[in-house]
This record gives structure tokens, C-alpha cells and sequence, in this order.
């Protein structure tokens, strides 16, 4: 009897991995589709192998950036080791690039730590505004009116002020588009991983659950050893 109780609680155990794995296998096809269908939906194409070293003769790339989107070359975007070569290694490539042609130091090429740099050109726009003859009379209000005036004119003569322009245009156009598509793409990653985990959990778990099923059926139950019989002193006569 506790043979055969151990052999029922073992099939239960495998009938349970199966309909688990079958489940997870199921959860991770259904994300790996939707991610699929919301990417392809965006119509993104890695850039194609011309491109690729283009920007990398250019300097834009680097030779790692370069190694990790020629795998992907000239494909449309469908899974999330696609969306996360092309945020770490292409968008992020352009804005470094960006920020480096405006000979932004590393330590300031960010969308929050681009504002410290408009702020320090402003201000200083702000005073050299200020120790002009002509402005000797004009209050706080007025001088910070001139100073957006500088900055907004595509041909300002004071050079903080295109100096703070053009790193506005940087910060608010190419750092905060480029930040939102990568988070947006990391995140898509994200789901594409959590699904490729359940896809490896429901395997495992389904073929752990048949393995072991199939073992109970292979091995008999064990059954209790019969009492040996009692051997008998031989009768005297």
C-alpha cells in the first residue's frame, strides 16, 4: 500500500509540472507575440550595414556599438534583443555624439545635467548684458526680458547666448526625444525577457513533469516484503 501511495503522489507531482509548464509555455509565446506585433507596428528597421560603418568612420559609433547592431543589420524590429541594441548601442551613440560636437564634457551629457550648463551660459549672458553702458539704467526685469530675447534670436552677437541656445535645442530636442525612445525600448526588452524566461520555465517544467511521469509507469510500486515462515524444532518422538 505505501508503494502504491508513493506511486500515485508521484504522478500527481508530474501531472502538476506539465499543466504548469504547459501554462508558462504558454505566457511566454503570448509575450514574445505581443512584443512582436507592438514593434513591428512601429515600422523600426536596424540601421543596415552601409549606415553602420559609416557612423563608425564617422566616430558616432564605436567599434563595440558597431559589433552589437551588425547581428541585427538591415532587420525590421520584432524582439527585444533588437530594441535593446538599438537604445544602448545606436540611440545612445547619438547622443553622445551630439553632445560631443558641442564639446559638452561626459559628466553633463545628460537631459538634467544639461541644465546646469543653459543655466551657467544664461547667467552669464545675463551679466555681460548687465555691464553694458546702455543697460546701466535697466532693472532685473528688463535685463532678464533682453536675455530670453538673445537666447530666442537665430542670430544673437553674444556668444553665451548661442552657446545657450544651442544647448537648450540639445537638451529639450535631441536628449529628451532620444531618453523617452530608449526607456521605451529598454522596457520593451524587459517584457521580451520576462517572456523568454517563462518560455525556459515551461519547457523545463514540461519536461520534468513527463520525464518523471513516464518513470511511474516504467517502475512497479513497491510492495511489502511476506513474513518468512517460521521455521518449527523437529518434534521428538
Amino acid at each position: 500500500m505505501k508503494g502504491q501511495a508513493n506511486q500515485l503522489g508521484r504522478r500527481i507531482v508530474a501531472l502538476v509540472l506539465m499543466v504548469v509548464g504547459v501554462a508558462t509555455l504558454s505566457a511566454g509565446a503570448y509575450d514574445h507575440k505581443l512584443v512582436a506585433e507592438k514593434l513591428s507596428a512601429q515600422q523600426i528597421t536596424m540601421p543596415g550595414t552601409p549606415a553602420i560603418k559609416a557612423a563608425t568612420a564617422s566616430g558616432m559609433l564605436t567599434v563595440e556599438d558597431a559589433r552589437a547592431l551588425t547581428r541585427f543589420a538591415g532587420q525590421p524590429m520584432t524582439h527585444g534583443l533588437q530594441a535593446k541594441a538599438y537604445a544602448e548601442h545606436y540611440i545612445a551613440a547619438q547622443l553622445r555624439f551630439s553632445a560631443e560636437n558641442l564639446d559638452v564634457p561626459d559628466e553633463y551629457a545628460s537631459y538634467n545635467r544639461l541644465a546646469i550648463l543653459v543655466s551657467q551660459y544664461t547667467e552669464a549672458l545675463r551679466e555681460e548684458l548687465r555691464a553694458l553702458p546702455e543697460n546701466a539704467k535697466r532693472t532685473e526685469t528688463q535685463i532678464a526680458a533682453q536675455v530670453s530675447r538673445e537666447i530666442a534670436s537665430s542670430n544673437s552677437e553674444f556668444e553665451n547666448a548661442r552657446r545657450a541656445a544651442a544647448l537648450q535645442r540639445l537638451r529639450l530636442d535631441t536628449f529628451f526625444t532620444g531618453n523617452m525612445l530608449q526607456g521605451l525600448l529598454l522596457n520593451v526588452y524587459g517584457w521580451w525577457l520576462l517572456g523568454s524566461i517563462a518560455l525556459a520555465v515551461g519547457f523545463f517544467s514540461l519536461l520534468g513533469g513527463a520525464a518523471l511521469f513516464a518513470f511511474t509507469l516504467i517502475r512497479r510500486p513497491d510492495r511489502a516484503a511476506a513474513p518468512e515462515p517460521t521455521a518449527r524444532a523437529p518434534l521428538l518422538l
